[in-house]
């Protein structure tokens, strides 16, 4: 019944944009990208006395957008590939695209429509084998003004995500949900949202047994009721967040609790800008093989304007794990840190620039073949035309 009315909702919109005359074209942007990355992992299956591994990735990618004075229409694509020194067998390309449509319809009403296609490669503390994860999502959304500064928001979604690997087929899932709320927006540009989330996860071949440890049904209803910001504190201060309260209902997956996700940026000067990140959640079970029980993420960066052409970044990342005993795990508690000692982003001209990104991961867990570090090293050509 929830599919079919995800899929009334989502033609109503679709025609109602349709009836939307394109009017004449103020701003075009076409960007090209293509990039070169290395990394060496020390112990690349997570397993005891695993040998490290070094992977080589190369991408491309392409972007476009066209602004009509009252919508844009997007689209992108790309693909990269991975190729891997001692274990060749893995070497996989994996591809991405998205497509979208916003705008206005009359006064008062904005619509916003979208779809994303992505591939990615499973985590190696998850999977050793090779496995490319697919998720595949179509979002609508509406907004319609109230009054100044008053608004109701709503939106459908449906996703999908799919694995490669008949041993991980168990995890694959197909989600839907819909969106309402109200939202209040400041004469800065501010706002505040209130909304209620309404969905359903389907796991769709758990008879193939991907998850030994867990006999009953992973399929669960959710709900989530959330207040969302963009709040701009001062002139140089932004905060960004989001604090919700999620219940979930299955046989395996029927819990309740908190998320959140607060993030600060700071423009402490002219050429010096500050980001904070803290965020809080408790992942279903399902979501991948060994997911964990809670985590706590915090994040630091800086960013520094050193010349008109050259920019400089440095920042540090951390998760704190928490794993309970249910379902046959080990109840631990595991942390992964990541460093980025330098990024610096160096503009040839005013459409070609070039970026260096260095990066190094730890994990530390009290079972040792799950601990690994890791060295990342990326060069990417960015053209905007």
């Amino acid at each position: 019944m929830r599919s079919h009315t995800f899929s009334q909702l989502t033609l109503l919109l679709c025609c109602a944009t349709q009836a939307v005359a394109a009017t004449d074209v103020e701003e075009d942007n076409f960007n090209v990208n293509a990039g070169l990355n290395h990394t060496w992992d020390s112990n690349y299956n997570r397993e005891p006395g695993s040998s490290s591994e070094q992977i080589t990735r190369g991408s491309v990618g392409a972007a476009y957008n066209k602004t009509f004075s009252r919508q844009t229409l997007s689209a992108s694509v790309g693909a990269a590939r991975y190729r891997h020194k001692r274990r060749d067998f893995l070497d996989a390309s994996l591809y991405r695209g998205g497509l979208g449509w916003n705008g206005f319809i009359g006064s008062r009403l904005k619509f916003d429509l979208g779809w994303d296609y992505r591939d990615r490669l499973a985590e190696r503390i998850d999977f050793v084998g090779k496995d490319i994860i697919n998720r595949d999502e179509k979002r609508a959304t509406l907004k319609y003004q109230v009054y100044t500064g008053w608004a109701l928001v709503g939106g459908v979604r449906d996703a999908e995500q799919t694995h490669s690997n008949d041993d991980r087929e168990s995890l694959d899932y197909e989600e839907q949900d819909y969106n309402a709320g109200i939202q209040f927006q400041s004469g800065r540009g501010s706002t505040v949202t209130l909304r209620y989330t309404d969905g359903e996860r389907n796991y769709l071949n758990q008879e193939s047994g991907g998850l030994p440890e867990v006999d009953e049904n992973l399929d669960y209803d959710y709900q989530r009721v959330a207040f969302e910001t963009e709040w701009q504190m001062t002139g140089k201060t932004m905060l960004t967040g989001n604090i919700g309260y999620f219940n979930r209902d299955g046989e395996v997956n029927t819990d309740s609790g908190l998320e959140t996700s607060i993030q600060t940026d700071w423009q402490a000067t002219e050429k010096t800008a500050f980001m904070f990140l803290y965020g809080y959640e408790q992942p279903a079970v399902g979501e991948d093989s060994t997911n964990p029980s809670e985590v706590n993420r915090v994040a630091l960066s800086m960013t520094w304007d050193w010349t008109a052409k050259i920019t400089l970044e440095t920042g540090v990342r951390a998760a704190f794990q928490e794993f309970d005993d249910s379902f046959g795990r080990t109840p631990r508690d595991e942390e992964l840190y990541s460093w980025t000692p330098l990024i610096l982003d160096y503009a040839f001209t005013d459409t070609i620039s070039v970026r260096f990104n260095s990066n190094w991961q730890q994990r530390d867990s009290p079972i040792d073949d799950r601990n690994y570090t890791a060295r990342i090293f990326s060069l990417g050509l960015v053209g905007n035309f």
